[in-house]
């Protein structure tokens, strides 16, 4: 199956905003039942990348206001991408084995 993903967080403060730090955990990761064609992460300040101890990407980045700048009230921060999935085995399986016992028609 192939899937279109699109995320998007919007960022607005009340009040100004001296620093922000952000941890994104938007990239999916690949496997043996995922594929994924195309990723893209993106948010208002520079994203550094990391991958933690079971392999996942998170992306991190700062707000911060500019000495004798403005302060930061709003942020957006959008992830997109394609994703090809095929069923595990075993699910595939589970699921036709427990079809089979169950039924809808009415018993006569």
């Amino acid at each position: 199956m192939k899937l279109s993903i699109r995320h998007e967080t919007h960022y607005e403060y009340s009040a100004p905003l001296q620093y922000a730090l952000q941890q994104l955990c938007l990239t999916p990761q690949a496997n043996a039942h995922q594929a994924v064609d195309e990723w893209h992460v993106s948010a208002p300040g520079q994203l550094y990348a990391q991958r933690d101890a079971y392999g996942n990407l998170a992306h991190s980045w700062s707000m911060a206001r500019a000495r004798g700048g403005r302060h930061v009230y709003r942020g957006s921060v959008m992830a997109h991408g394609v994703v090809c999935t095929q069923p595990a085995p075993w699910l595939v399986d589970d699921w036709r084995r427990r079809t089979r016992r169950c039924t809808c028609a009415p018993r006569r």
